[in-house]
């Protein structure tokens, strides 16, 4: 948030989600601002559409895209790792120039890279993100993490 102080409106830190079968991986999750809000509202309401046998048809956003974006908006930094495939076929971490392993994405990872990732990753997985973030976020993730104020 820079240099504005939002006094107690503000939840500044991002929150750590450690993943149920791998603990030692984490995906941060950050607050979500009235602009992420703005964002998610607009993808929710553009319209893709479909012309079939000459009538134009509407094709709104389904549950995955609008799981993925919402993980995407809030995305804050991850540890999990990169990897390549070794020589015996498994896979390798993949690692900086000081030794350091490199994770998937960078914390400063635009929506659409999140996204890319997201795509590739096992339901299970994205799904628990998605818990974290409604958690984190009382408005967004499952309904059923809503907390009634």
């Amino acid at each position: 948030m820079g240099d504005i102080n939002f006094g107690k409106y503000a939840i500044v830190a991002p929150v750590e989600h450690r993943f149920e079968q791998e603990p030692d991986w984490i995906w941060r999750i950050k607050p979500v601002s009235s602009g992420d809000e703005l964002a998610m509202q607009k993808f929710l309401w553009q319209r893709r559409a479909q012309v079939v046998n000459g009538v134009r048809e509407e094709i709104p956003p389904v549950n995955m895209e609008i799981i993925h974006r919402e993980i995407a908006l809030s995305f804050a930094g991850t540890n999990i790792p990169k990897s390549k495939m070794g020589e015996g076929g498994e896979p390798v971490p993949v690692t900086s120039n000081e030794g350091e392993r490199v994770p998937i994405l960078p914390d400063k990872a635009g929506v659409d890279q999140v996204e890319a990732v997201l795509r590739q990753m096992p339901p299970q997985m994205v799904m628990e993100i998605w818990k974290a973030v409604g958690e984190a976020n009382p408005t967004w993730g499952p309904g059923d993490q809503k907390k009634s104020s």
